[in-house]
């Protein structure tokens, strides 16, 4: 007796379906189960559990690594008053995934008394190298939501931009291609991640210290950074004390030295989007423009920086509510590297911010233990 054959139009509708089925899947809450502790969008997780556990705190730090580094959290709301403060840093977070850090703040029913916007050059002058937005989306996958479609189209500029970006927002599965890929190739090493971010996020409490920056280390240390790199094998070969740092600062300033730089117009109206939307958050907003060690202007022309502060100041003009942080004069001994803040750069960083949000004086505490 000869087999009957299933059609071939139901085979091709069941396979629909897993496909389907599969998208959905990567749509539910469960999807984030896939994230391991090394990944990007962990940071995310971990600042929307710091959201659960502090609904009343009135302060918001938003901004990439350099507000994660940055910002003494734990410092800042020892010696504050009336105000408590969480930081939303995100690694490499640009314009799209500041204002989705925001969003999720406001579903989590936060309400500010102030958010403090910490801004990079890079936030400025994309890199042609480097998708941006597409790393904000593949960082922001566990907190993504249909609003979210409308939140693209405010941040790309031609159609062709929202028809590059949409689809991974769409099939879901493209934007956990890394963890799936790691969950391939290393099963048993992303299941151990992903087991420790998930025992980290259940085992957050809402009294216990947040992480904040303890890095000690001074770019001071590295010498010239013009000539960093020629003195790199030997500094390798020699196994000298904090060789991770020196790696760091060679890296960034490779990174960094002599990329073209100027204020594009497309990011000018991003920035002045988010600080309306920030602005319709909380009565007060200030802008912390990042500063940098960078003493040759190597990685920041003085044109750029100069067209940077123009910007700045017309933003605090534009959009009422909005206010510049004080500025803060710098020199290599508060850095870790060329951007990052060390603990005591840091340290007044904060208590330069604590000052503006409460009109205490204490940056001039900067040489105490912690800063302020």
């Amino acid at each position: 007796m000869a087999k009957r054959l299933v059609p071939g139009w139901i085979l091709n509708l069941a396979l629909g379906a897993a496909c389907l089925a599969a998208v959905a899947w990567f749509w539910s809450p469960a999807a984030a189960a896939l994230i391991s502790i090394d990944s990007g969008s962990a940071q995310v997780l971990l600042r929307k559990r710091l959201c659960e556990l502090h609904p009343k705190a009135n302060v918001l730090v938003l901004g990439n690594s350099l507000a994660g580094e940055g910002f003494l959290v734990n410092a800042f709301n020892a010696k504050a008053r009336q105000h408590f403060a969480l930081n939303l840093g995100v690694p490499s977070a640009h314009w799209f995934l500041l204002e989705r850090m925001a969003a999720m703040a406001r579903e989590e029913g936060m309400r500010p008394a102030v958010i403090v916007l910490m801004t990079a050059p890079e936030h400025f002058s994309e890199r042609k190298d480097f998708d941006f937005l597409a790393n904000d989306l593949a960082l922001a996958k566990p907190i993504l939501t249909l609003s979210d479609f409308e939140r693209l189209g405010a941040q790309v500029s031609t159609p062709l931009d929202y028809a590059n970006h949409a689809p991974p927002m769409l099939l879901r599965p493209m934007l956990y291609s890394g963890e799936l890929r790691g969950a391939m190739l290393s099963p048993t090493a992303h299941r151990r991640q992903m087991e420790t971010l998930r025992t980290r996020l259940a085992t957050m409490r809402a009294d216990e210290p947040m992480v904040e920056n303890g890095n000690a280390f001074t770019v001071c240390d590295a010498g010239p950074l013009g000539t960093l790199a020629e003195r790199a094998p030997a500094l390798r070969a020699s196994a000298v004390p904090n060789l991770a740092d020196y790696e760091r600062i060679l890296a960034g300033y490779n990174a960094r030295a002599g990329v073209p730089m100027a204020v594009d117009t497309r990011d000018l109206r991003r920035f002045r989007r988010l600080l309306r939307i920030l602005r319709a958050m909380a009565p007060r907003v200030i802008v912390a423009p990042a500063v940098a060690y960078d003493p040759e202007f190597t990685q920041y022309p003085a044109a750029f920086r100069a067209e940077m502060a123009r910007a700045h100041a017309a933003a605090a003009r534009e959009v009422p509510g909005v206010e510049l942080a004080p500025t803060l004069a710098t020199d290599c001994t508060d850095f870790m590297d060329t951007v990052h803040f060390n603990r005591k750069g840091a340290a007044r960083f904060t208590g330069s911010i604590l000052e503006a949000v409460e009109g205490l004086k204490v940056i001039e505490g900067a040489g105490h233990d912690d800063g302020l």
